[in-house]
């Protein structure tokens, strides 16, 4: 009888897309699900000092990402960087999940032309249940894609038997 070879899927890789304003939820939220396993990637530590393209960098870390984060604010809205970095996503083809984290106003959050997309609402007293929400999120989206679907299904039922600190 042969066995059937097991595969181990490498950790997802999120590249954050976000205003520099907003960089104390960001550093929650990379904190947080690196807890759960998703490596994450930021300019402030994913570009070195010296580094002779910066905008090379950003470019590749998208280019290998398995998906993007939008940290969707008044603050990312207004970023020239963020629009850009999101129109990047869009030419590598990498999902974007908005995580909508400040304001009161979706569409005052989120660039012209995502203000459609479903998003998950992180703001204040949501944070808890918003960070569940993105691990499952991404997860599903990048295990369904890189596991046989069988394995992902099982992949995926012990993922919701595991509470956020871990512990079944």
């Amino acid at each position: 009888m042969s066995e059937t070879p097991t595969h181990t899927p490498t950790p997802p890789s999120v590249f954050f897309s976000y205003s520099r304003a907003d960089s104390s939820i960001v550093e929650r939220l990379r904190t947080d699900l690196g807890a759960q396993g998703v490596t994450t990637w930021v300019d402030r530590e994913g570009i070195r000092p010296g580094t002779p393209d910066w905008e090379e960098s950003l470019r590749t870390a998208i280019r290998a990402a398995d998906a993007v984060l939008l940290v969707a604010s008044p603050n990312a809205r207004s970023s020239r960087y963020v629009k850009d970095e999101l129109r990047i996503a869009q030419m590598y083809q990498r999902p974007i999940y908005p995580v909508w984290v400040t304001g009161t106003q979706w569409m005052e959050a989120i660039p012209l032309g995502l203000g459609g997309m479903q998003y998950i609402d992180a703001r204040e007293e949501r944070y808890t249940s918003a960070l569940s929400e993105i691990v499952f999120t991404l997860l599903n989206q990048i295990l369904s894609h890189a596991i046989p679907t069988k394995a992902c299904g099982r992949l995926l039922l012990q993922m919701r038997t595991i509470s956020l600190d871990g512990t079944p």
